[in-house]
């Protein structure tokens, strides 16, 4: 697929999906007790990171043609000079107020997109380039992510791979598009009629394994299949979706222009971080809504006018592209 083809669908994708993170954060912000709030969280939540890693493998495809210290580097001057400026505020919070114990509290949860990010990068470098069979390498490196919780790491490293399987094979995928979306669609949809949050939290998963039982051995590895048959239903169906939508819906100024915003995602979540998570979210908190004004007003309300904050944010920082490079990952 030509790249002028491709950037604008994935641009709005890429802006529908940071939408999703800043409307779940509103949702967390407001603290539903509703049964309809829940069902729309975990809804939102079953697959909208899993698509964001599929877009980061996507687009890292062509990063891992270069040395290890070359991938290294680039992401890590990308991701983790963010993670560590924006979060050096917590981490200094973190150690006056729980010790070494609050400071891998927030180590752990901080950010944690752009460390997974960076992980899954090297992972994914190990398993291609560093394997004498690829494929040896793609199975084993699955295998290990299972057991790393941290960064969410067991959640989103396999489409971080799926991401980069689709950029090796758009040219079979995107005059199919149509099809895979009705399929992935469909297929998505039945799986959200079974998930529910004891398939979003899968919890004792190590105990299961010490535990002997293979009854809940089978139970835990079952519940953990379905958990990522859900997530890559629901993140091809909505990449399929988008780029079918871009290859039969004339684009216009207007889209184009809003299309762009695409491209802001990584600065959109590390600032959302301080104007939802911190300086809203504190202040949301306990006000009581009916569950469809919550969920599909006020929440989405409040996403859309972070996100619009953000970008205006991100454009003042522009201005300097050391400090943006610095703070936001690119100049």
């Amino acid at each position: 697929m030509k790249e002028r083809q491709r950037i604008a669908p994935l641009d709005a994708l890429k802006l529908f999906g940071i939408f999703l993170v800043l409307w779940g954060h509103s949702l967390q912000a407001l603290e539903p007790d509703s049964f309809a709030g829940r069902r729309l969280f975990t809804v939102i939540y079953s697959f909208h990171m899993p698509l964001f890693m599929l877009l980061t493998g996507f687009f890292s495809a062509s990063l891992l043609s270069g040395s290890l210290g070359e991938v290294a580097l680039r992401r890590g001057r990308q991701l983790l000079v963010p993670a560590l400026i924006f979060g050096s505020y917590y981490m200094l919070s973190g150690w006056l107020e729980g010790g070494v114990s609050g400071l891998c509290a927030v180590l752990a949860n901080n950010l944690w997109y752009l460390k997974s990010a960076f992980a899954c990068t090297v992972l994914a470098w190990i398993a291609l380039r560093a394997t004498p069979s690829p494929v040896a390498g793609v199975a084993v490196t699955l295998i290990l992510s299972q057991g790393i919780m941290l960064w969410n790491i067991d959640a989103v490293y396999p489409f971080f791979l799926l991401g980069i399987f689709v950029r090796r094979h758009m040219d079979i995928i995107e005059p199919r598009c149509g099809a895979i979306a009705l399929t992935a669609g469909l297929l998505f949809t039945i799986a959200l009629i079974f998930y529910d949050e004891n398939v979003r939290v899968i919890s004792g998963r190590f105990d299961a394994l010490r535990s002997g039982d293979f009854v809940r051995m089978l139970e835990t590895g079952g519940r953990i299949a379905f958990k990522h048959a859900t997530a890559a239903a629901g993140s091809i169906f909505f990449f399929s979706l988008f780029l079918w939508l871009g290859r039969n819906i004339p684009a216009t100024v207007s889209g184009k222009a809003l299309c762009t915003l695409g491209a802001e995602t990584l600065g959109i979540y590390i600032l959302q971080q301080f104007i939802l998570e911190d300086y809203l979210g504190s202040r949301l908190a306990g006000y009581s809504f009916s569950p469809f004004v919550h969920n599909f007003l006020i929440s989405p309300a409040i996403a859309a006018g972070v996100l619009l904050a953000c970008v205006l944010l991100i454009r003042c920082l522009r201005q300097s592209p050391r400090l943006s490079g610095l703070l936001l990952g690119k100049s």
